[in-house]
Formats: C-alpha cells, sequence, structure tokens
C-alpha cells in the first residue's frame, strides 16, 4: 500500500534542531538547555511549539526536566534508535480512516474476546502483553512490533475469523501506523505499558467500555499530536 505524505511539524523541525545540537556536542550532557523564553526567540517559535518539542525529547530520553532547574542532557539508553523525525507518509485523512477501520474491528473484537474468554484466550492475551512489557522496551523496534502483537492478539482470538481475517490483509500498514504514533507521538515508554496493563485488566475485568475508552483516548492523542501544525 502507497503511503500519503503528511507533513513535518513545527515542533517537529525544533526537536530536529536541538537533537543535531546535542549529538555534535554543542549541547552536552549535563548542559542545562537554553530557557524556554531563549529557544523560542532563537527558533522563532511560539511557547506550545517549544514544549512540544522538549516533551517529545524527554519521551525519547534525550533531556530531562525539572520544575525550577529546566531542561538537561542526558545520555540516552539507546543513542542509535534516536534519529531525527521526518514527515509522516501517513496523512492525516490516511490516519484518520484506517482509526475509523480499526475502531470497527478492535472495539468488536474486544466485545467478543469478553464474551467467549477462556483459559486460552486469557493466556494468549497475557502472554502478548508479556512481550511488550519484557521485550519491548529494549528497543524502538521492539515496542513498535509488541504494542502491534498486543492488539492483534485481541483481534486473532476474539473467536470470529471473519473479524480476524478482515484485518489481515492490512496488517503491514497497521504495524507501520503504530510504528508512526511511536515516533511521531512519543511517550514514556513506562507511560505506555501502562496504558496496555489498563487494557489487559479492562479486558479480564470484563469491562470492554472501560478498554475502548482507553484506546480511543490514546488515538485522539496521538493524531493531536501527529497532525497538530504546532
Amino acid at each position: 500500500m502507497d503511503y500519503i505524505e503528511g507533513k513535518l511539524l513545527i515542533s517537529d523541525e525544533i526537536y530536529n534542531k536541538i537533537l543535531e545540537r546535542i549529538s555534535d556536542g554543542r549541547w552536552g550532557v549535563g548542559q542545562k538547555l537554553p530557557s524556554e523564553k531563549q529557544l523560542c526567540e532563537m527558533f522563532e517559535a511560539s511557547r506550545v511549539s517549544v514544549r512540544a518539542a522538549l516533551h517529545k525529547l524527554q519521551a525519547n530520553d534525550l533531556i530531562i526536566t525539572r520544575q525550577g532547574v529546566g531542561s538537561i542532557v542526558k545520555a540516552p539508553k539507546n543513542r542509535q534508535d534516536v534519529i531525527p523525525y521526518e514527515k509522516s507518509d501517513i496523512s492525516e485523512e490516511a490516519f484518520i480512516q484506517f482509526t475509523e477501520f480499526r475502531k470497527a474491528i478492535e472495539f468488536k473484537a474486544v466485545d467478543l474476546l469478553i464474551a467467549n474468554l477462556n483459559e486460552e484466550r486469557i493466556a494468549a492475551v497475557t502472554a502478548a502483553m508479556r512481550d511488550l512489557e519484557t521485550r519491548g522496551p529494549e528497543s524502538a523496534e521492539n515496542l513498535d512490533l509488541y504494542d502491534f502483537q498486543f492488539h492483534m492478539a485481541i483481534i486473532n482470538h476474539c473467536g470470529n475469523q471473519f473479524i480476524s481475517g478482515a484485518m489481515e490483509p492490512y496488517q503491514d500498514f497497521f504495524l507501520h501506523y503504530v510504528q508512526e504514533v511511536h515516533r511521531m507521538a512519543p511517550v514514556p515508554s513506562e507511560s505506555l505499558l501502562q496504558d496496555h496493563r489498563n487494557m489487559l485488566r479492562s479486558i479480564l475485568e470484563g469491562k470492554p467500555n472501560l478498554m475502548r475508552r482507553i484506546l480511543l483516548e490514546d488515538i485522539l492523542m496521538s493524531q493531536k499530536t501527529m497532525f497538530r501544525d504546532l
């Protein structure tokens, strides 16, 4: 499937410029970044855009922000995984359309999974969550893959072959969709893991509405971050 080119956010341009300065040593480990006001003047951008860029740098483990102190450069655990932001090859329209398709499939899958929950299905989704927790944080690629596999475990074990079959032709795009969400709207890995723990708990406790609410909130936040012209 061909992806429709999106656009690079102003906050991502600022992220890339700060990342460049960190990578070439101009702003070294332990050094305090300029204040938000100074960064706004430096990059001729709004405070909202600068704060969004700083949030992404913090999510990628490049800086630590302390109230009353500011933002300080730190050495990321996986510096090789930190790359500049590029334009998304998924447009907002394609993102919205796939999200509608995903909701139709995954929300129904959650209903059926909970209605037909048994030991085999519990084991499958629990194993997917365990892989996400233990192997996901090892690298950005692992986090993408095991996040994707957690959601596919829900779909594939709902007990309806037509629902799982409907997603099958779009698995490559689904994985890429997850990759772009993680890249363009990053959150700390522990926050992502906690959201997925809550999703699993909602399934095991038979609360489909809670599962849908958590997933929908994550999707809407990702869309807002990815496509708002910050």
